[in-house]
């Protein structure tokens, strides 16, 4: 799979509406970060902001680190989703999926492989998610057979 193939995954999960990641308390305050009428750098602020005000909250994580990926901020983006995975968001596989192609892009192949086996572990446990399964397996396939 390709860089440019990763990159179509990730960009169609994030622009699908973001009801896998659970609402919190802060789902109001997030929805008005991520507005679209807002320029990505109220939006990062936003989001950055409420990150801080509630660390223990996945959601506002999850959603800087879409907002990162979509600027290709790939350090950032990872950082943002690793948050998000403390912050309760283990048991969400777009997390985990989406930590995968940042590390994918930072060509760390061995944690990307890793994380997108986490992601397909946790969309077995869930009804409702939004990974495309059959481009995940085959990624996972690439990488055990590239090796470390």
């Amino acid at each position: 799979m390709t860089r440019q193939t990763l990159t179509r995954l990730l960009l169609a999960i994030l622009s699908a509406p973001t009801t896998a990641v659970a609402a919190e308390p802060t789902q109001a305050f997030v929805d008005l970060a991520i507005k679209q009428s807002m320029s990505s750098e109220d939006r990062e602020s936003q989001l950055r902001q409420l990150a801080d005000e509630h660390p223990g909250d996945a959601r506002p994580h999850f959603e800087l680190g879409n907002l990162l990926a979509q600027q290709r901020r790939w350090p950032e983006a990872r950082a943002a989703y690793t948050r998000a995975l403390a912050a309760g968001g283990q048991r969400h596989p777009e997390i985990h999926y989406n930590l995968g192609v940042a590390f994918d892009h930072l060509e760390q192949r061995p944690t990307a492989l890793l994380s997108y086996q986490a992601a397909l572990q946790a969309a077995t446990n869930v009804s409702r998610h939004l990974l495309p399964l059959a481009e995940l397996r085959r990624r996972i396939a690439e990488l055990e057979h590239a090796g470390p």
